[in-house]
């Protein structure tokens, strides 16, 4: 049983509570509080706890399965689309989610273990290409196999953060579903940050169950694997009309993800527009503040800063969300090759590692950033 949205929201009108008093009250943000009002994503144990003391009641009656804080329930709050995939497995393979989650640690382990192979892999493939290893590459390659090697070393199966590095776990799991791709597919699967763990997010267990379900449209399927919509309420929607058939349920996903979709496009459109009006409170506070740094950071921003909306690769689809829906972040990233020192470096020496972060450029926006930061705590508390 899931966590019970229409329980919250009675007992807000009860309590005569706002969701922004309650969000402040529980300590979250208003955003994170409407999404468990309207029931589309579940809050953890703790922030369950938190609500049930707020509104004088227990966890147990907003879901009968809680286990209380630090323990793991066979239900875990995961992600919609990991939901999904459990959902697809149980139809597929007949199985619950009790047995898959008995199974987790053994299948993390397996997964772990390759993932820290890949270093040692990527050496032997080079060894077969000609090379002694992996450092004969670019400067990038260099860079890139010396922290992974490092995190393999130090069983940081995620891998660690750096400019080149990459997430370890991710690269085992593409290349272990490479070899059963008739079955799975994780070409989509969201490409985490090294360093963190992945998620279920754009992962297909069961391709062909996948089809059976979307009829082979596309975009019911990108639905499904990317938790826009919960396969579960769709089931049971489905179970509930007269007409059982496999075109029905077509319908019923259809109309749950035009409904899903409106929604977002509503909150999307109303989020940015408030951000987007804190921005320019917050840069004329800025500029007023400090006017010659403002310049400063504009014209480095104009000059050799991605245009807004241009992300890295490492940031999932939830990550460039949130920073379009927050334009008051002011998520910029440097373009390298805008760098003239670093540029001039690269071309003096080519076979040399160079790292564009020693580019005084570079250098200089971050450290310009970093006082737009300490800035903004003064801006927070009363200045806007």
């Amino acid at each position: 049983m899931a966590f019970d949205a229409k329980l919250l929201r009675t007992k807000l009108k009860e309590a005569g509570k706002t969701q922004a008093a309650l969000a402040k009250e529980v300590n979250t943000d208003k955003r994170t509080m409407s999404r468990w009002v309207s029931g589309e994503n579940p809050p953890s144990d703790k922030n369950l706890t938190a609500l049930a003391n707020a509104l004088g009641c227990t966890p147990e009656e907003f879901d009968p399965i809680f286990t209380g804080e630090g323990e793991v329930a066979i239900y875990a709050r995961v992600s919609i689309a990991a939901h999904n995939a459990y959902e697809l497995m149980e139809l597929r393979y007949g199985v619950s989610q009790k047995d898959i989650m008995e199974l987790a640690p053994v299948l993390f382990s397996i997964v772990a273990g390759h993932a820290l192979r890949v270093p040692s892999e990527d050496d032997a493939q080079a060894a077969r290409l000609g090379l002694i290893d992996a450092r004969q590459g670019s400067p990038e390659a260099q860079d890139a196999w010396g922290i992974d090697d490092r995190a393999s070393r130090n069983k940081k199966c995620f891998g660690l953060k750096g400019e080149y590095s990459r997430n370890l776990f991710y690269v085992a799991i593409q290349r272990l579903c490479h070899d059963i791709q008739e079955n799975v597919n994780a070409e989509h699967l969201a490409k985490p940050a090294p360093g963190k763990a992945p998620s279920a997010v754009g992962f297909i267990p069961d391709l062909d169950g996948l089809v059976e379900l979307t009829g082979g449209d596309n975009e019911l399927a990108e639905a499904l694997i990317k938790g826009h919509v919960r396969l579960s309420k769709c089931l049971e929607d489905h179970r509930a009309s007269e007409d059982q058939g496999a075109e029905s349920f077509i319908r019923v996903l259809r109309k749950e993800l035009a409904r899903v979709d409106d929604q977002y496009n509503k909150e999307v459109s109303k989020n940015r527009d408030a951000g987007l009006v804190k921005l320019k409170a917050w840069r004329a506070f800025y500029a007023n503040r400090y006017p010659d740094l403002a310049q400063e950071y504009d014209q480095i921003a104009e000059k050799h800063c991605y245009k807004e909306g241009w992300y890295p690769s490492y940031y999932d689809e939830e990550l460039q969300k949130l920073c379009w829906i927050e334009p008051y972040l002011e998520d910029r990233h440097i373009n390298k090759e805008t760098l003239p020192e670093y540029q001039a470096k690269k071309i003096e020496s080519p076979k040399k590692l160079h790292l564009p972060m020693t580019d005084p450029i570079y250098q200089r926006f971050h450290q310009l950033e970093a006082h737009r930061r300490k800035a903004k705590a003064g801006f927070e508390e009363g200045g806007q």
